[in-house]
C-alpha cells in the first residue's frame, strides 16, 4: 500500500501511515492469539481531526477535550473474534456524549436563523452527526479520510450558503437602518426649517418694532415741530393784522388826498398826481414855486407808499402761505396723534390682558410701568395684531411703503 498521509486540524503532527497502521494491527493480532491475552491494539483513528458540522460551529468529536470523553478503540476483542460488551458499552457512551455536545451546539446555532435555515441546518447536523458515528464506528484510516473528504466538499456549499445568508441578512438590516436614519434626518430637516421661520418671524417683528420706535421719535419730533409752529403762527398773525390796519388807514388816507390833490392840478394846470400824507398839512397857494414843492413830495410820498402797499401785499401773501402749511401741519399732527392715541390703547390692552394672564410682575413691576423692551414676544405680537386691525394704520403704512407722487397726506 502507498504511503498515505495528511496534515489535518492546522496541527503539526502528520497522520500515521497506512501500512505502518496495518502492520501495528496484525502484529498484535499475533501476539494477542499466541498469548491468549486481550490486549488493546493502538488507536488507529485519527486523534486531531476538525470538521464543521454547523456553519459558524466546530465540533471537535475525535480530539481528547475536558468537553467530549475520548473514544475508546474498537479494537478490543474477546477470544472468539467479537467485541466485548465492556468495548460496546463504552463506545455507545462517548457516541451519546458526542451527540448531546452536538445537540447543545446545534440548538445554539439554530436560534439566531429563520425557520428555512433551523430546517438545512438540523439537516446538516443529522448528517454530520452520522458522519461522526461513522467515523467512530470505523475501524482503519481510509474510512476516516473518506468521510472527511466527503465532509470538506460540502464545506464549499455549508460556507456558500452561510455567505448568502449573512449578505441577505445584513443588507435587510442596513436597509431598515438606512430607513431609519433617513426617517430622523426628515424629522431634523423639519426641525430645522421650523426654527428657521421662527427666526425669520422673530426678525421680521424685531425689524418692525425697530420702525415702530423710529415713528414714534418721528411722531414726537414732529409735534415739538408743530408747536413751535404754532407759536411762529400766532405772532404772524399778529404782525399781519398790525399790517392790514396800517393798509387800511393808507388806503383812506390817499382817498383822502385825491380830491385835493386834482384841484390843486385844476388850480394850476399841471398833470394830476396822487397826493401824499403832508398834502392835508399844505393849503392851496397861488405861488407856482410852492405848488411844484408840493406836489414832488407828494409824489415821492405816493411812490413810498406804493412800495410799501406791495411789500405788504407780499408779507401778506407769504403770511397765508404759512398760515395754510400749519393748517396742514396741524391736520397731519391731529391725525398723528390719533395714531399716538391708538398705539397707547393697544399698548394698555396687551398689558392688562398680561396682567389677568398672569404673568408675573413681581420683578417687572406693575403693568402700566412695564416697558416696551420687557415684553414678550407674544405680547409684541399681540400689540402688533391689534395695530394691524385698524384700517387708518394700514392705509397710513401703505402711503410709507409705496407713496404717490403729488399726494398729500
Amino acid at each position: 500500500m502507498d504511503v498515505v498521509g495528511e496534515r489535518l486540524g492546522g496541527s503539526d503532527k502528520w497522520e500515521p501511515l497506512v501500512s505502518e497502521q496495518d502492520d501495528t494491527v496484525q502484529e498484535t493480532e499475533e501476539v494477542s492469539e499466541a498469548d491468549g491475552i486481550e490486549r488493546k491494539l493502538p488507536d488507529t483513528k485519527p486523534s486531531h481531526v476538525s470538521f464543521f458540522l454547523d456553519g459558524n460551529q466546530v465540533i471537535d468529536g475525535l480530539r481528547t477535550t475536558s468537553n467530549a470523553p475520548p473514544l475508546v478503540s474498537p479494537t478490543k476483542r474477546t477470544e472468539n473474534g467479537t467485541p466485548s460488551h465492556r468495548t460496546l458499552r463504552q463506545n455507545q457512551q462517548g457516541a451519546g456524549a458526542c451527540q448531546n455536545q452536538l445537540a447543545i451546539l446545534d440548538d445554539k446555532g439554530t436560534t439566531e436563523v429563520s425557520a428555512v435555515v433551523h430546517e438545512e441546518q438540523t439537516e446538516h447536523a443529522s448528517e454530520d452527526t452520522e458522519t461522526l458515528v461513522g467515523l467512530q464506528q470505523s475501524r482503519s484510516l481510509p474510512d476516516a479520510i473518506a468521510l472527511l473528504s466527503k465532509t470538506t466538499q460540502d464545506l464549499e456549499g455549508r460556507v456558500n450558503a452561510l455567505l448568502a445568508q449573512h449578505e441577505e441578512e445584513f443588507f435587510a438590516s442596513f436597509r431598515s437602518h438606512m430607513a431609519k436614519v433617513k426617517k430622523h434626518v426628515e424629522e431634523l430637516q423639519a426641525r430645522a426649517d421650523e426654527q428657521k421661520n421662527l427666526l425669520e418671524r422673530d426678525l421680521r417683528i424685531k425689524t418692525l418694532q425697530q420702525e415702530l420706535q423710529w415713528f414714534v421719535n418721528e411722531a414726537v419730533r414732529l409735534d415739538q415741530v408743530c408747536k413751535r409752529l404754532k407759536g411762529d403762527l400766532l405772532s404772524w398773525r399778529a404782525r399781519t393784522d398790525a399790517l392790514r390796519e396800517d393798509r387800511d388807514f393808507l388806503e383812506a388816507e390817499l382817498k383822502k388826498a385825491k380830491p385835493i390833490v386834482k384841484s390843486a392840478h385844476a388850480i394850476h394846470g399841471s398833470p394830476p398826481c396822487q397826493p401824499g400824507m403832508n398834502a392835508l398839512a399844505h393849503t392851496p397857494s397861488d405861488d407856482p414855486k410852492v405848488l411844484r414843492e408840493t406836489i414832488e413830495e407828494l409824489k415821492k410820498q405816493v411812490s413810498s407808499l406804493a412800495a410799501a402797499n406791495r411789500r405788504l401785499q407780499n408779507e401778506a401773501k407769504r403770511n397765508s402761505r404759512i398760515e395754510s402749511n400749519l393748517v396742514e401741519a396741524s391736520k397731519a399732527l391731529s391725525r398723528r396723534r390719533d395714531l399716538e392715541s391708538f398705539f397707547l390703547e393697544c399698548i394698555n390692552e396687551v398689558r392688562k390682558e398680561r396682567k389677568l394672564r398672569g404673568a408675573p410682575s413681581t420683578s417687572l413691576g406693575g403693568f402700566e410701568t412695564l416697558s416696551l423692551e420687557e415684553f414678550l414676544a407674544y405680547d409684541r405680537r399681540m400689540v402688533l395684531t391689534a395695530l394691524l386691525s385698524n384700517d387708518h394704520v394700514l392705509q397710513k403704512l401703505y402711503s410709507l411703503i409705496f407713496p404717490h407722487p403729488g399726494v398729500i397726506e
